[in-house]
């Protein structure tokens, strides 16, 4: 390789580096919602179920009628959970595809420069 190639392979390996924790920088808090909305909904089933009880002490209706909806923040958590989990999936395998890419074109670099540096 020659040498004058060596620092323009060094900056696009700084950039290509840079470039990625950029993209990169968000995902954590995609990572966090996935991880704590099932969490989230088993709290409020169980705030609606403590409710319920509550409700129910003196009307003397059906448990069932007064439970009705306590499980949908639980139903609820569930889904914003499975969304945010497959947009970070999605969203980190095409980080893994473009640092590859960038990696092959580090690699490239060399081969692509070597005619314009040999002429001179």
């Amino acid at each position: 390789m020659n040498w004058r190639v060596v620092p323009a392979q060094h900056a696009a390996e700084r950039s290509a580096v840079s470039a990625h924790w950029q993209m990169a920088r968000g995902l954590w808090g995609l990572q966090t919602v996935a991880a704590t909305a099932p969490f989230v909904g088993m709290v409020g089933t169980a705030w609606g179920i403590i409710n319920s009880f509550k409700g129910c002490s003196g009307n003397g209706a059906y448990m069932a009628g007064c439970m009705t909806g306590s499980s949908l923040l639980l139903a609820l958590g569930l889904a914003v959970s499975t969304v945010a989990l497959c947009g970070y999936r999605c969203l980190t395998a095409q980080l893994a595809d473009f640092e590859v890419e960038m990696r092959n074109a580090v690699l490239e670099l060399p081969d692509c420069l070597a005619p314009y540096i040999l002429r001179t």
